[in-house]
């Protein structure tokens, strides 16, 4: 297996059987796939009807308005940060906060009596907090700037009355209903005349100026923001008599939706804008460093290489501005332009300090009109540093957590964090995301997320609300209830899943305000989050960074670009076992963690006064300038006695935590400690053949593992990790309950399980009890006060109690029992890539109904009567259950037509549908599933086999030069033709020194287009064979820089196409090279490639080349072939049949061996111009 995409592929053809379900599966194995998307079985689904703005009767148990919300909005006064970072209101009442976004037209209703509905059903679905998102638009309906007319152009500053005057009608009755406000100031603003940007004329025409991106932080938009941001916040809502930036309802004001420095996507931008960054750069430069010469010594690693090249002055504002790109090796080459450590890790110091001061003047302009609330500058999207900037000038963090299908499946070992494509921050283990919003001491912010599949979503709904419940997150809102456009009647269907026109296809709608599932999941996630259902964990983690390791880029940055935020992945686990926050220091730890992580972004920081701590090693610099190197200098502080030598090709043998040793054959150890030298009573954690040496040690209060990264890469244990920490706990004494040998994280307060192994999470508090996700594939499904069977792999049960009392002695409740949902009319087809869904359907949206049984017990009232409600949450029936062994035993089917239910004591008021109790025809036997038997493996297997792969997919093949082969030609640089070359890439000819021919590719600047490449047609050459052929090579230099991506593709004579990793770090050496490729360096759908039948090759480079600039020159390609002392090339004339006479009519074709006019000439050449 070659890597881990190819891993799931075999498990897919391995267990892809119609095997009908009729168990969960074994204990002790993992579900390999998960069930493919489907729709239900139309027996189960039930019409749910709804309006466009969804009602819940008065007097409900299901509406939320009665129990959950505190109305109205501002009357404890401002929300304040407390010493621990969280949050409460003046009068000392906790604040807690999950929310909604109303969009565009969404925030606009059309009518002053929809303003009071959409008002209603956001309270009624337990949101205490709505955002105003993409509001700040000159057009009637969708914004409430100042509108072009025939007398004036359109305005990015004014407003316009009549719509402000409906957004503050819409404010008003948040606040009468106890909702408080998200405000954003810019999100949407359009580049006009009055903004005052030189140039803005240009600007416009790009394709990414709404919302003011790629400008920041230009004097012209800082005034311009200033002059935006008063207009808003002066203003005076005639409904409160309060201006928006004095109105404590206001909980949280937003300067800039994901942009500012570090939100660099490429943007388009103008020449001038692009010398603007440019400068700006430099100017930084020169006032941090002051000349060149000392610019360059601090640039100089301790291995005398300068990145600052000779061609480059601060003064003259010459200085390469790299791009940000992922970066997750520390041994980087100092002399790149676009990755050389000194230089990148003082871009991005460049770019904390402008995000810092420009978002601390936003806030203070802010804070002026009188807001004493919580303020965002934008959002954490560069790991550490840009946490830190954040955090400094606002006081709190706040990210766009967007959550994937399948929350708890993606918990599982063998996948990582988050990857960035585009807006959106699509991920695989959502969990690693969290420490990104939670710093030590200051509030958490989501502002932005949404997930879900096709038809399975009101688990990611329970599952991130549990999250922050959990993690004592501050406040969220997702991505949105509704959003429409002008003109565009209210949906009254579910539109999650919608045609975008501007997309051309079905895509993700941001409106889940219609989707019944996710608004009853809804309010049980509100339940946990604004009661404080969850208790507090028992230990703070501290995932804690040093000065040096902020400043090191961007090694393990957790949820960034695939970062689990230490060597080893904690991020990927510690979020389900305990509080987990992200600690700032310089130089020595002063947190008050129970346990603290070292990430291994650098070798730097002193832990003695850590309660307990995993100190982790893997970047061996001990400072931002590579100027120091020690990879064991954290454990010398901690212990200054230890010994520590480097040993080559060793071997060690590793104990514990295994009960079964394990060998490490040959591996380099930098920071070998000497046994002897170690703490006493010390653990060694691996010993060498000599049994003089070890790799690291666990104490009483520490593990350390300077080699963590080395020992990660050669111990073929994927949970290596989180084995080593439940073993250091145990002997800490932390009375854990987790174990390395189980499918399931359990929180350290005993209140949530984590089965990734099946993709099912369990909540079991006193007062909330939720089992959600695929929890039919489980054996056994139970909650202190709740249990559940079905039949089916995916169900959602919840259970909350809507009195003050815990479930167990609650006389009202409120009990949800459903799986997916899908509108009328829905299709999902099948593909050869998997399933499409093809038609979104309409009215009415349908839900399905569980077959199985529920259970509760441990209920001090055992007499309780359970109803069946209505979509507006109104008794329809009473539906008859069985009372045995002390508890009360509901049969689930979709007899009851319904998806929740209301469980009270008997005479318990509560409004009933019009048209009275419905008599139940009495629960239908239990359906089988036409599901198919899930196909599993041991854990033990699942484990092996994701240990086997990621330990191969570390071994990236080398770049090197074989002896011995015989080198063929297969271009000639000199016959390049111009339209060879395309889109983003311009190409010369030109002659190396000795009179070599060669290419000057120029990469970037010439069009918009992301890509940029060239191609060669290659005959192949006649009498070789597959093992005649090594590989094949070309010469390269480059200029310093680096592209974000370069690949080189191959296609054959067969039809076979076969493309290599990313090579763009051959752009970094500025020196020739021979670039050698061999079979390993390709991959392809059809096995090993066969360089002896290549007909085209193709080079390409893709990022944001509209903005970047990158220069390459290339040599030949030539075949390597082993021993093939001569080769018959295949020529054209060879081919051919002979020329012949063809009769009626009589025509002669004669072969023409050598033309003016070849077939791959270009038309501007002598030859074609003479022809034509």
């Amino acid at each position: 297996m070659k890597n881990l995409r190819f891993f799931f592929c075999f498990l897919a053809l391995l267990f892809s059987s119609e095997i009908v379900l009729d168990a969960a599966i074994p204990e002790g194995h993992v579900v390999a796939l998960p069930p493919p998307e489907a729709l239900p079985d139309s027996a189960n689904l039930i019409p749910w009807p709804q309006a466009g703005y969804p009602r819940i009767a008065e007097g409900s148990v299901a509406d939320a308005r009665a129990w959950l919300l505190d109305a109205p909005a501002g009357k404890h006064g401002w929300v304040q940060v407390q010493p621990d970072g969280r949050l409460a209101f003046e009068d000392g009442t906790p604040a807690r906060f999950w929310g909604t976004t109303l969009t565009y037209a969404g925030a606009f209703p059309d009518s002053d009596a929809d303003i009071e509905r959409i008002a209603d059903t956001l309270a009624s679905c337990g949101y205490n907090l709505v955002r105003f998102h993409h509001n700040d638009l000159p057009h009637s309906g969708l914004g409430y700037l100042r509108n072009k007319t025939k007398d004036s152009p359109a305005s990015a500053i004014e407003l316009e009355p009549e719509s402000i005057d409906r957004l503050d009608k819409l404010a008003a009755a948040c606040f009468k209903r106890g909702i408080y406000i998200h405000l954003d100031l810019v999100d949407s603003r359009p580049l006009t005349e009055d903004v005052g940007m030189p140039g803005w004329e240009e600007l416009v025409k790009m394709e990414d100026q709404a919302g003011w991106k790629g400008v920041w932080p230009h004097p012209a938009m800082i005034e311009a923001w200033k002059r935006a941001a008063t207009a808003l916040l002066s203003h005076v809502n005639p409904y409160t008599g309060r201006a928006w930036g004095a109105e404590p309802g206001v909980v949280v004001i937003e300067a800039l939706n994901e942009n500012g420095p570090f939100w660099d996507w490429g943007f388009k931008v103008t020449d001038s804008i692009r010398e603007w960054h440019a400068a700006d750069w430099n100017a930084w430069l020169l006032e941090r460093y002051g000349n060149r010469d000392e610019l360059a010594k601090r640039w100089t690693d301790v291995l005398g290489r300068c990145g600052l090249h000779s061609d480059e002055d601060p003064a003259e504002g010459t200085v390469y501005r790299p791009m940000l790109a992922p970066i997750h090796e520390w041994d980087r080459v100092n002399t790149s332009k676009s990755r050389g450590p000194c230089r990148i890790n003082d871009f991005y110091a460049y770019l904390a300090d402008r995000t810092e001061s420009t978002h601390r003047l936003m806030a203070e302009h802010i804070r002026s009109f009188g807001h004493r609330g919580l303020v965002i500058g934008s959002h954490e999207l560069r790991g550490p540093i840009n946490q830190l900037a954040e955090a400094r000038a606002t006081g709190m963090v706040a990210a766009h957590l967007y959550a994937q299908p399948r929350l708890a499946w993606g918990a599982r070992p063998g996948v990582k964090g988050v990857t960035i494509e585009g807006v959106d921050v699509k991920n695989n283990n959502w969990y690693a995301n969290l420490p990104r919003i939670k710093v030590a001491g200051m509030p958490a912010w989501n502002g932005e997320w949404t997930g879900g599949s096709w038809t399975r979503r009101a688990d990611v709904n329970l599952g991130v609300a549990t999250a922050h419940a959990f993690q004592r997150v501050d406040g969220g809102a997702q991505f949105g209830f509704v959003q429409r456009w002008v003109g565009q009647p209210m949906p009254d269907f579910d539109q999650t899943f919608r045609y975008i026109e501007w997309r051309g296809r079905i895509a993700q709608s941001y409106t889940s305000g219609l989707d019944p599932t996710w608004r009853i999941a809804n309010i049980f996630g509100s339940a946990m989050i604004l009661r404080g259902d969850l208790p507090k964990s028992r230990y703070k983690v501290h995932i804690a960074l040093s000065a040096e390791d902020v400043h090191e880029q961007n090694l393990h940055a957790s949820g960034i670009n695939g970062g689990s935020g230490t060597v080893g992945g904690a991020s990927l686990f510690l979020p389900l076992i305990h509080e987990v926050e992200t600690a700032f220091f310089d130089e020595v730890y002063d947190g008050d963690a129970d346990i603290v992580f070292t990430t291994g972004r650098s070798a730097s920081g002193d832990y003695r006064a850590a309660k307990h701590g995993i100190i982790l090693g893997d970047n061996p610099w001990c400072d931002r300038y590579h100027q120091k190197r020690d990879l064991a200098a954290p454990a010398r502080i901690l212990h200054p006695e230890l010994h520590v030598e480097s040993l080559a090709d060793a071997d060690f043998t590793v104990n514990w935590p295994y009960e079964v040793p394990r060998t490490l054959k040959k591996i380099s150890v930098e920071a070998a400690l000497a046994v002897e030298s170690l703490p006493k009573g010390a653990m060694p954690i691996g010993l060498s053949a000599d049994g003089k040496w070890t790799l690291g040690w666990c104490d009483g209060r520490f593990l350390v593992l300077p080699n963590a990264a080395v020992y990660g890469d050669t111990i073929a244990d994927a949970r290596w990790l989180y084995r080593l920490y439940l073993a250091a706990a145990k002997r800490w004494d932390l009375g854990l309950e987790n174990r390395v040998d189980s499918a399931e994280y359990l929180s350290d307060n005993g209140v949530l399980v984590t089965d990734w192994a099946t993709g099912t999470q369990i909540v079991d508090s006193p007062n909330t009890q939720v089992i959600s996700g695929f929890a039919g594939y489980r054996a056994k499904n139970e909650t202190a006060n709740m249990s559940l069977s079905v039949d089916s792999p995916y169900a959602v049960a919840a259970l909350t109690s809507t009195d003050e009392n815990p479930i167990s002695k609650a006389k009202r409740m409120l009990l949800a029992a459903m799986g997916r949902v899908a509108n009328t009319g829905m299709e999902i087809s099948t593909s050869k890539d998997g399933p499409r869904l093809t038609k979104t359907g309409s009215k009415p949206t349908r839900v399905e109904c569980l077959h199985g049984e529920l259970r509760l017990h441990g209920l001090v009232n055992t007499d309780l009567e359970v109803f069946a409600l209505d979509s507006e949450g109104r008794r329809q029936m009473l539906v008859p259950v069985k009372r045995e062994n002390g508890g009360i035993v509901l049969t689930l089917t979709p007899e009851w037509k319904t998806i929740w239910f209301e469980v009270c004591e008997k005479g318990t008021d509560g409004p009933v549908s019009p048209g009275g109790f419905k008599q139940p025809a009495g629960p239908a036997g239990l359906l089988p599933s036409e599901e198919p038997q899930p196909g599993t493996l041991s854990l033990e297997d699942y484990i092996a086999a994701i240990s086997a792969v990621s330990h191969e997919e570390e071994k990236v093949p080398e770049l090197t030069s074989p002896d011995g082969l015989t080198r063929l030609p297969m271009t000639h640089p000199e016959e390049w033709k111009s339209y060879q070359a395309y889109n983003n890439l311009k190409v010369e000819t030109a002659t190396r020194e000795d009179g070599t021919p060669i290419l000057r590719w120029r990469v970037g600047g010439h069009t918009q287009d992301w890509s940029g490449g060239g191609w060669w047609n290659v005959t192949p050459l006649g009498g070789l064979k597959q093992e005649d052929v090594a590989g094949f090579a070309f010469e390269f230099c480059g200029d310093g820089t680096m592209p974000r991506e370069m690949y080189l593709t191959l296609k054959l004579s067969n039809g076979n196409s076969f493309k290599t990793r990313n090579i763009s770090e051959l752009f970094e050496d500025v020196s020739w090279r021979e670039v050698v490729l061999q079979a390993g360096d390709f991959s392809g759908k059809e096995g090993i490639v066969d360089f002896s039948k290549i007909t085209r090759i193709d080079l390409a480079c893709v990022g944001p080349l509209m903005e970047s600039r990158h220069v390459a020159e290339i040599g030949a390609f030539q075949l390597l072939t082993r021993g093939v002392a001569e080769v018959r090339v295949e020529t054209l004339a060879g081919s051919l049949p002979e020329p012949v006479s063809l009769k009626a009519p009589s025509l002669v074709i004669p072969f023409v061996e050598a033309a003016d006019i070849v077939p791959d000439g270009d038309p501007s050449e002598p030859a074609w111009a003479k022809a034509i």
